[in-house]
């Protein structure tokens, strides 16, 4: 049954709750903290506090791979478009696309410079989708900040144009910002 392949797989469930109410919620507030457990501690204040303290950090440095990869085009292209795609958590299917619509891929990791991806000479640059607040990734905006007047053709996607706004100086209002009580 799915109880018994969940917990061989330690994966936690849940049940006895409305699934669709709490999506509503996280929909209309914005990520926030949480926990799960089998029974309800002694010490509720202390869970409390800890759910409150609790920070994901480095969150595209640990989702970002670590090395360079190249994809070539799928289809009968015969001038493919070079595209370096800077992984700030990308999706597989985000290099599929762009292989379908006849591009060469180069995904490089979060960390590569702005004048690494430069002197690969893309025809254009994608900056991926990925977890946590952008604000947080003050190296890569910098990188980012390098790329975005050098007359290659960049677009992003959730993180990666989040990462846009906040080099072009807007303030991205982050889910988390609100849970804390914050203002951006």
């Amino acid at each position: 049954d799915l109880d018994t392949f969940l917990r061989e797989q330690n994966v936690p469930g849940i049940y006895g709750i409305d699934t669709r109410a709490l999506t509503k919620i996280v929909r209309e507030s914005g990520v926030m903290n949480g926990i799960i457990l089998s029974e309800l501690p002694e010490d509720k204040s202390k869970v409390l506090w800890d759910i409150k303290q609790y920070r994901i950090t480095e969150a595209v440095a640990n989702t970002s791979r670590s090395e360079r990869e190249v994809h070539l085009h799928t289809n009968e292209t015969e001038h493919p478009k070079k595209i370096v795609l800077l992984d700030l958590g990308a999706k597989k299917t985000i290099c599929r696309q762009l292989q379908m619509r006849g591009c060469d891929v180069t995904i490089v990791p979060y960390n590569t410079s702005g004048e690494e991806i430069i002197a690969m000479k893309p025809d254009g640059i994608m900056l991926s989708n990925g977890p946590g607040d952008p604000a947080e990734n003050v190296e890569v905006i910098k990188e980012i900040r390098k790329l975005l007047y050098c007359g290659i053709p960049m677009f992003g996607i959730c993180l990666g144009h989040q990462a846009i706004c906040e080099v072009e100086g807007a303030t991205v209002t982050y889910a988390s910002h609100l849970m804390h009580g914050k203002q951006s």
